[in-house]
């Protein structure tokens, strides 16, 4: 056990939101074994050197800070970029919803817009759930329609 393990453990540290979260972190991008590795560490998403390193939890904690509420979870900035502190922030699940990739089975290259059938079909993830917002025939009006979804259901307060 490294000294940095020794002072987690004699402080229960091991045992906070903050370690669990910076645990998972690492173990998605690096642990081809864990099931969330081919989205994280499986597309080149890394945890930064200083999270990595001998001090790596306390520098995490250092970084972040603790967890505004249980609500909050990690998320990055940029959805391709790494995790590191000028690209990573505490937000709440609601939050987190809006700053997701483009699915790679998404054709239209606009997020919560999709084709069937040769229409469009429009839909948003709110409250947890994913509310549909109607099929166009035309797909400017569906990203439209998308955009102002985004804004009366994820304005900022």
């Amino acid at each position: 056990m490294t000294k940095s393990r020794n002072i987690l453990s004699m402080h229960g540290m091991t045992e906070s939101p903050e370690y669990r979260t910076w645990y998972a972190m690492r173990r998605r991008c690096s642990n081809k074994n864990n099931k969330d590795y081919p989205h994280y560490g499986g597309r080149g998403i890394m945890v930064c050197d200083r999270w990595s390193g001998s001090h790596d939890f306390l520098n995490f904690l250092s970084d972040m800070g603790e967890k505004p509420t249980p609500k909050h979870s990690i998320d990055r900035i940029d959805v391709n970029g790494n995790y590191d502190p000028s690209n990573c922030k505490w937000v709440t699940q609601s939050a987190q919803v809006k700053n997701t990739r483009i699915r790679r089975d998404n054709k239209t290259g606009m997020t919560g817009v999709k084709e069937q059938k040769g229409k469009w079909v429009a839909s948003i993830q709110t409250d947890g759930s994913r509310m549909y917002l109607g099929i166009y025939s035309d797909f400017f009006e569906a990203c439209c329609i998308r955009k102002s979804a985004e804004n009366k259901y994820w304005r900022q307060a």
